[in-house]
C-alpha cells in the first residue's frame, strides 16, 4: 500500500512549485461545485493495496476494520478505458481479485462519498483524496531511505514530469526532487504522475515503461519484492 507513495517522494517535484501558488489557489477557490469527472487517481491506488493489506483477499474481514468506507455506489475506470458502477464492498473486492497487469483499475470518478467515524463526507478531487488517506496514515517514507531501498532494483530515468497540485511541472534529476521534498513538502497537496514513464532495471540496464499506478506497485512489490 505504500510502495506507491514511497517511490513518489524519490522522484517527484520541481522548486518552482512556490512560484505558482496564486494560481493553484485560484483553482482551489474554483473547485467548489465540482463537476463529475472519471480521473487517474494515486489516492485510489493507495487505497486499493490499503485494503488487499488490511482486508486479506482470501479472508475477507469486516469492512469496518478499514479507515474509512465508500459510500457505494462510485463509479472506477480500468487502464482500457472502460468503466464499471461498484455497488458494494464485497463487489470491490471480487474486481480487486480479478486484477492484472493487463487489465486494472486506475481511475474513480469524482465527487464520490465516503463513511468516516458514522459520518458522510464528499471528496471533491484528487487533493482531498490524497488528504484523506495522508490522515488515515498511509505514512510516508524519508525519501533518502527511499532512494537506498529501490536503487537495487531500478533507476528512474529523467527528465520526468509530475502534476502538483494540478500543475505539471518538468523536471531532469533525481537530486532536484530530493532537495525539494527536504524543504518544500509542507507546500504539497497533491501529486501524481503524468505517465508513461520509463526505469531502467539495475540488473541489465534494461529498459520498462510504467503506465500507471498499478504498474508501479507491481514493479516494486512484484518485481522487485520490495515489502
Amino acid at each position: 500500500m505504500k510502495k506507491i507513495l514511497i517511490l513518489l517522494m524519490m522522484i517527484t517535484v520541481a522548486t518552482s512549485c512556490t512560484e505558482d501558488e496564486g494560481s493553484m489557489n485560484e483553482v482551489e477557490e474554483n473547485s467548489e461545485q465540482p463537476s463529475e469527472s472519471i480521473e487517474n487517481s494515486l489516492a485510489l491506488r493507495a487505497t486499493l493495496e490499503n485494503m488487499k493489506d488490511l482486508e486479506g483477499l482470501e479472508g475477507r474481514s469486516p469492512q469496518d476494520q478499514l479507515c474509512f468506507q465508500f459510500d457505494y455506489p462510485i463509479t472506477l475506470s480500468y487502464n482500457d478505458d472502460s468503466t464499471v458502477e461498484v455497488t458494494s464492498y464485497n463487489q470491490l473486492l471480487n474486481l480487486l481479485l480479478d486484477e492484472t497487469v493487463a487489465l486494472h483499475i486506475v481511475g474513480i470518478q469524482y465527487p464520490f462519498d465516503i463513511i468516516q467515524d458514522a459520518s458522510n463526507q464528499t471528496i471533491a478531487d484528487e487533493s482531498e483524496f490524497q488528504t484523506l488517506i495522508n490522515e488515515c496514515g498511509y505514512d510516508y517514507v524519508d525519501v533518502n531511505e527511499v532512494v537506498g531501498i529501490t536503487e537495487d532494483c531500478f533507476t528512474v530515468d529523467f527528465p520526468i514530469t509530475v502534476l502538483i497540485n494540478d500543475e505539471a511541472e518538468t523536471f531532469t534529476s533525481q537530486a532536484e526532487a530530493q532537495e525539494f521534498y527536504l524543504n518544500y513538502s509542507g507546500t504539497i497537496e497533491s501529486i501524481n504522475f503524468d505517465y508513461p514513464f520509463t526505469v531502467t532495471m539495475t540488473s541489465d540496464d534494461s529498459q520498462m515503461s510504467i503506465n500507471d499506478d498499478y504498474e508501479l506497485v507491481n514493479l516494486i512489490e512484484d518485481i522487485c519484492n520490495i515489502e
